[in-house]
């Protein structure tokens, strides 16, 4: 017997992958990224020196080409010194446009003293600009829309089978009833004539 390609078995098994991936890279992935964003906020800072700054340009998805800033820098946490490379803390990405780019080089020239924020329990954890950026949401978003789907495909699925299985009972219990009403009537196994029920008038008459 062969499972017919595309039936409920293969939707219930890719909707309940769907939904483990998802919630797994949501909860443990997504959600500890946007978590760490905020927290930024209110991370101290110190003075930094930016020693690289540039454009960096890589191959994208049919062959178009993307560009993100680089951007590097030196700070000091109780005389240790650290060097950071991230201008946020969820980083930024690429773009096909080399325009935003070119604006983070510009706004962090090589030399230029900048202020860095840093994480307190692990300094080199550190950002130029702290908080949230549409970055931070992406993974989050992400794996709910896997989550999302899996549970669709998955609770279809089972919908499906509980109505399944309810009618098919509720068609059982109904032929069980119908097989189990009694009638007023019995017939002798001799003759085959019928016997007065136990409701019926049996023409005997009691004084």
């Amino acid at each position: 017997m062969h499972t017919k390609r595309g039936g409920p078995i293969s939707a219930l098994i890719v909707g309940t992958i769907f939904t483990v991936v998802g919630g797994s890279v949501a909860y443990f992935f997504g959600w500890p990224m946007i978590v760490e964003a905020k927290a930024s906020q209110s991370w101290p800072s110190t003075s930094g020196k930016i020693t690289v700054s540039k454009v960096e340009s890589h191959r994208g998805k049919e062959s178009t080409t993307m560009y993100a800033p680089h951007i590097e820098y030196v700070f000091e946490v109780d005389g240790v010194r650290h060097t950071g490379s991230q201008v946020w803390v969820s980083g930024g990405g690429s773009s096909s446009s080399p325009a935003g780019a070119r604006n983070v080089v510009a706004r962090y020239p090589v030399g230029k003293e900048a202020e860095v924020f840093y994480d307190p329990a692990a300094p080199g954890v550190c950002a130029l600009e702290p908080g949230t950026t549409w970055t931070s949401y992406m993974p989050f978003g992400i794996g709910m829309l896997f989550l999302v789907i899996g549970v669709i495909l998955a609770g279809t699925v089972v919908l499906k089978l509980a109505v399944g299985a309810a009618v098919i009972g509720a068609a059982a219990t109904g032929a069980i009833g119908n097989a189990a009403i009694p009638t007023n009537e019995t017939f002798e196994p001799t003759n085959g004539q019928p016997r007065p029920g136990p409701n019926e008038d049996d023409g005997i008459g009691i004084s």
